[in-house]
């Protein structure tokens, strides 16, 4: 008998899992479709026309920030400093890009094409975070 349930319990558990893939699936094709992951825990800002612009997320790519989209137009090309915080004091890069998408206070930047420091020194941001995070896990 109780060779029955377990038998019964493991079959409902492997249906529970071939029930979840659909949103694996999904979140695959969101991974394999962007060029670079997108970055989130970041402390970084956005700095614009003398403005500050929290960043949401980042990526190699691309940024999202907070604020109103009132001021941009999509297309339209912005010169911006990005401003990361890490352990070893404020990073500044400075990076030109497009308006791709905006609404409900958020505007979506593509990046343009990344020269060799400017790509060195977002590589620099994502190794001090994987470091720090590293770091933390071993206290």
């Amino acid at each position: 008998m109780l060779w029955k349930k377990l038998v019964e319990k493991a079959l409902r558990d492997e249906s529970a899992n071939n029930a979840e893939p659909s949103l694996k699936v999904q979140q695959d094709n969101d991974a394999q479709r962007r060029a670079y992951p997108r970055r989130g825990q970041d402390k970084c800002v956005s700095v614009i026309n003398d403005h500050f612009m929290p960043i949401e997320n980042w990526s190699m790519s691309g940024v999202l920030l907070n604020g109103d989209e009132r001021m941009y137009n999509v297309g339209d090309n912005v010169d911006m400093t990005l401003k990361y915080k890490t352990s070893k004091g404020i990073v500044e890069i400075a990076q030109q890009a497009h308006v791709v998408r905006k609404g409900k206070e958020r505007i979506a930047m593509e990046f343009s094409p990344l020269g060799k420091s400017t790509f060195h020194d977002f590589q620099r941001v994502i190794d001090d975070d994987a470091a720090s995070q590293f770091a933390a896990s071993q206290a």
